[in-house]
């Protein structure tokens, strides 16, 4: 599993699953951590989206056909970096205040909770 932080980085391995299905596969009771699955057709590797500090999500939990694109800009007002994800074939929005977290890998390499999302 690799794990990107950087937008340029992630924003690369995101355009390459432009045309993937989305899912939300897992979110804290409080919807301020969620994680977006990406899959593609005929590939084993999956990558998953984890936003930090969600503030505000537009669109549906499972989608075909999606290019996420991940942007950023700095709330002067509220002092802290904002992070966007959009998807530029529908109106899927996620908007954090916590940052995000790219992870590219095998499936099982993946826990079933936030607590154990990231295996060793």
């Amino acid at each position: 599993m690799k794990l990107f932080t950087e937008i340029q980085e992630a924003n690369k391995i995101l355009d390459t699953f432009e045309g993937s299905t989305l899912e939300v596969v897992l979110y804290s009771c409080t919807l301020k951590r969620i994680a977006i699955r990406l899959r593609r057709i005929n590939l084993d590797e999956v990558i998953y989206f984890i936003g930090i500090g969600c503030v505000s999500f537009k669109g549906k939990f499972s989608a075909l056909n999606v290019h996420l694109i991940i942007k950023t800009d700095f709330d002067y007002f509220e002092n802290f970096e904002v992070t966007h994800v959009t998807d530029k074939n529908s109106e899927f929005r996620l908007v954090t205040n916590g940052g995000f977290v790219v992870a590219k890998g095998l499936e099982f390499e993946f826990g079933d909770s936030f607590e154990n999302f990231i295996l060793d």
